[in-house]
């Protein structure tokens, strides 16, 4: 998504309310064959814990915003932080056209050295979406030990993230924007356990780092895994046209992956070469 598409759609939400210009957008986007930023699948994980009138959330990189909405049906007040003002411009639009007054936003040109409360919030998210311009990706530490001083005792912390060592980078480094230095599995445990976090859970967020989700894996379940590949994953065959050409290249390497693991007998290795991975970590 580029940011003149951005403020495109911006206009466009002006003109014709913001529902029926994203919707507009996103058949443009298909009818193109070109995969759409997000949809509410990219929220799916706040059902892998509890939520119930909490207090304060926090989203950065809010993207078209659909989690921050979300998170509007379990939270009293959702912060919205961006650096990329178009984004900010489209989501103060959909606020003052829906009346949500509980969703507040905030420019912020350098997300790490923006000045956040201490102890204020129950949640602090970064869900990567695809960003409409080019960011300098910094450092998944400080970002986690940031958040983490920003939560209140039992907070959770939720992020979606890029693996240094996933397969697809077998073809090719990824040229997508992303908002973190790529880790591996182990670096990322290592670095939440070391700032403190418990009741970490990791997820394979197929197929990317960011965007939509298909399948979230809890990566520490072998059966799930297993029965994963051996019955769910060559679903993939049964998709269209225009899905199996956007996801081609990372569904071939993949099976080329399983089939090998499958011949040697490490299969249950695979959670060390996914894509991408999200976690939701407790304060």
């Amino acid at each position: 998504m580029l940011l003149a598409e951005l403020s495109n759609l911006t206009k466009q939400s002006i003109l014709l309310g913001w529902q029926e210009a994203l919707y507009n957008f996103y058949m443009d986007l298909s009818s193109n064959g070109k995969r759409l930023p997000e949809d509410q699948r990219m929220t799916d994980w706040l059902f892998f814990t509890h939520f119930n009138k909490y207090e304060n959330a926090l989203v950065f990189d809010p993207g078209l915003g659909t989690l921050a909405f979300k998170l509007n049906d379990f939270f009293q007040n959702v912060d919205i932080i961006s650096d990329c003002q178009e984004e900010i411009d489209y989501l103060n639009t959909r606020i003052n056209q829906d009346n949500t007054s509980q969703l507040k936003t905030s420019f912020a040109p350098d997300l790490l050295e923006h000045s956040l409360l201490t102890n204020h919030y129950d949640l602090v998210s970064l869900a990567q979406t695809a960003r409409p311009q080019q960011i300098k990706p910094f450092s998944f530490t400080k970002f986690a030990n940031k958040a983490y001083h920003a939560l209140t005792a039992n907070g959770w912390f939720y992020a979606t993230l890029e693996n240094k060592f996933g397969f697809h980078q077998l073809l090719s480094k990824s040229i997508e924007p992303k908002r973190f230095i790529a880790q591996s599995l182990f670096q990322y445990k290592n670095d939440l356990k070391n700032i403190g976090f418990r009741n970490t859970k990791f997820f394979a967020h197929i197929p990317f780092h960011n965007g939509i989700p298909l399948f979230y894996l809890p990566l520490d379940n072998k059966a799930v895994l297993s029965f994963f590949f051996k019955n769910i994953f060559s679903i993939f065959e049964t998709v269209s046209p225009e899905v199996k050409a956007q996801y081609k290249t990372s569904y071939t390497l993949a099976k080329l992956g399983v089939k090998i693991g499958g011949m040697i007998k490490l299969t249950h290795l695979s959670k060390h070469f996914f894509p991408a991975f999200s976690v939701l970590a407790q304060k």
